[in-house]
């Protein structure tokens, strides 16, 4: 359903041929070799990818969409001068993660693309079946692990305030569009790369989670406390 609802995006911004892999860029915030689209709108295919960058020449969502899940989870200094924060208070809700994708697929057809105008004639992307040949039909997940010093200010922070925000960092911007729960009426997605022109359209609801847990990882200085080191 993600990777249909993706086609089905492109079909709405008028994109095609090299230009349809845009879609998927502008809901992740980079494409697949790992290129922010802020910085380009096709893969560069650079090794290794620059993570030196922040939103600030695309203010208006333009090139990388506020829905963005990149941009929503990490807003480099998007909320500076909104929500009376600074860039040390909105970086203070960071913390470090790993995403480790599970799946029975076959890895010879994990790459294989749909056919040209496959998804023209679908109106409900949500509801593919079967699915194109390499596509995932079931049992494809991640393993998100990540460490914080504090949940409710962190990991919590992140998901409610900024990824499930629909008016973060601007009202109507929507929720994340990778992991944003809780739907938010849609997104505003630019139809050519660093233009004027921007659609609607609402990219939601194939995460669900299905389990989780918070463990306590104690600091070398509180194991040494309890050995009495």
């Amino acid at each position: 359903g993600f990777k249909a609802r993706e086609q089905q995006l492109a079909l709405a911004l008028g994109l095609t041929g090299d230009d349809e892999e845009r879609a998927g860029a502008l809901v992740v915030g980079r494409f697949e070799d790992g290129t922010p689209v802020v910085m380009a709108k096709g893969e560069e295919g650079k090794n290794p990818v620059s993570n030196n960058f922040n939103f600030a020449l695309d203010p208006d969502g333009l090139k990388c969409p506020f829905a963005s899940h990149i941009r929503k989870v990490n807003p480099r200094g998007d909320s500076v001068g909104r929500f009376h924060q600074t860039l040390e208070e909105e970086r203070s809700h960071l913390f470090p993660r790993r995403g480790i994708p599970y799946d029975d697929r076959d890895t010879d057809t994990r790459n294989a693309s749909p056919s040209p105008g496959e998804f023209e004639a679908r109106k409900d992307a949500k509801d593919i079946d079967p699915a194109p040949e390499g596509w995932p039909t079931g049992d494809l997940g991640l393993l998100f692990m990540c460490f914080n010093a504090d949940i409710a200010h962190q990991f919590e922070y992140m998901q409610s305030r900024w990824a499930n925000g629909a008016n973060y960092v601007k009202p109507f911007t929507g929720i994340d569009g990778v992991i944003g729960q809780g739907g938010g009426g849609g997104q505003s997605w630019p139809t050519t790369w660093g233009g004027h022109f921007a659609k609607a359209f609402d990219f939601s609801g194939f995460v669900t989670m299905k389990g989780g847990e918070y463990f306590f990882a104690p600091s070398i200085s509180g194991l040494r406390t309890l050995a009495g080191i």
